[in-house]
């Protein structure tokens, strides 16, 4: 249930509509860029050897720990989604029609 929209919610609740929205998707990846980037951060990984994925680190509290990046890291992959040559999943049977 959505008790506020983005104008009445803030800038907070647009981000966590869009963190939400992702997860309920499926999204490999996401990226919440601002119009006033100072810093880029991503999350930690840890590699486990037992495992081909990636475990995120966290903090105590279960906050995800961040890292600073690039600014080329998001860059580099919109440009090759833009390009065509990297299709983004996009699980077709699960969205709904546009009416």
């Amino acid at each position: 249930m959505i008790l506020h929209g983005p104008n009445k919610g803030g800038v907070g609740y647009s981000r966590l509509f869009i963190q939400k929205m992702s997860c309920a998707l499926n999204l490999e990846y996401i990226y919440v860029i601002n119009d006033n980037v100072v810093v880029m951060s991503e999350a930690a990984f840890r590699k486990d050897p037992s495992s081909p994925t990636e475990i995120i680190l966290r903090e105590e509290k279960g906050v995800m720990k961040m890292q600073r990046c690039s600014f080329f890291k998001p860059l580099s992959d919109l440009q090759i989604i833009a390009e065509g040559k990297k299709i983004p999943p996009i699980d077709v049977q699960n969205m709904s029609p546009i009416l």
